[in-house]
């Protein structure tokens, strides 16, 4: 399995090469909060361009959320945020 962001920029990535080399999946970060005094939640903008080539690519998907929630009422919003940012595409 391999994970990646925006950081990994997607015409980078030969997901058919992964395959082949042997990775079955990927986890890709939907979204994530800032550190420090603002704190904001954030989508990763990178998410559907991923999603989209790897399951093209026929690998097996997971998305996930870099919390910094120090709260219940954070980590419930950071919640709620993944689940706005999937029922928006196909996924």
């Amino acid at each position: 399995m391999v994970d990646v962001s925006k950081w990994q920029h997607p015409e980078s990535i030969d997901w058919n090469k992964l395959k082949k080399q042997g990775v079955k999946a990927v986890i890709i970060r939907i979204g994530g909060r800032g550190y420090g005094s603002e704190r904001t939640l954030y989508a990763d903008e990178k998410f559907a361009e991923h999603y989209k080539n790897a399951k093209a690519a026929g690998l097996h998907v997971g998305a996930y959320f870099f919390s910094y929630a120090l709260t219940k009422a954070e980590a419930q919003q950071e919640a709620q945020l993944t689940l706005e940012l999937l029922s928006q595409g196909n996924y």
